[in-house]
């Protein structure tokens, strides 16, 4: 019994980062601040891969460089919700079906059973964002940015759909080993807590 509400207290943490990705009243604020954190980190990174160091540097120079910073802003947040909202249903989801399969328990699960689970949920979630991704990287580098929903029509119309989904495969692949190293991490820990926890008590 009390191993079961170790398990649900450690399943919950990781419902929290779901909750926390989605936008409800009481955890839009987070939702807002990681991406207002995020955001100059990825500007600058795709900013200095397409532009070069020296047209990064005189790039950021001004005051209103310095605020282009936050450009593109919405648009991750925009991309960072469907994508949790996706990744984290889908992998309990598949932990379930698999634990039929074997006919466990979830909790009985294997580390690297969920890591699978974990990498699966990751890529197939970020296969089906990759146009919110190439819409946020578009409207980043763009010189005189448009809304989110006006640059995906504008790609859509102009460039056909194949566009959207430009780098998906390294996207998907990236995103794929992520899930399978946090989730299997994230498994692993709980059963190492779990143990360690059974032998206090003992």
């Amino acid at each position: 019994m009390q191993q079961n509400n170790i398990c649900m207290c450690m399943d919950t943490f990781v419902a929290l980062l779901f909750i926390s990705s989605t936008p409800n009243t009481l955890t839009w604020p987070v939702v807002k601040t990681t991406a207002m954190v995020r955001m100059p980190f990825e500007v600058i990174k795709q900013r200095r891969q397409s532009i070069g160091h020296a047209a990064w540097g005189e790039h950021f120079t001004s005051f209103k460089a310095f605020r282009g910073l936050w450009q593109g802003y919405t648009t991750l947040v925009a991309r960072e919700i469907p994508f949790s909202f996706l990744q984290f249903p889908l992998y309990e989801s598949l932990k379930r079906r698999v634990a039929r399969a074997r006919d466990v328990s979830v909790s009985e699960l294997p580390a690297w059973q969920a890591s699978l689970c974990g990498s699966l949920a990751g890529g197939t979630a970020g296969a089906i964002t990759t146009p919110l991704d190439v819409v946020k990287t578009r409207v980043v580098l763009s010189k005189s940015p448009e809304g989110m929903l006006k640059t995906l029509v504008t790609v859509a119309k102009t460039e056909g759909i194949r566009p959207l989904f430009a780098g998906c495969i390294p996207r998907v692949t990236l995103i794929s080993f992520g899930g399978a190293v946090f989730f299997g991490a994230y498994e692993q820990a709980k059963k190492l807590f779990v143990s360690f926890y059974d032998e206090r008590q003992q």
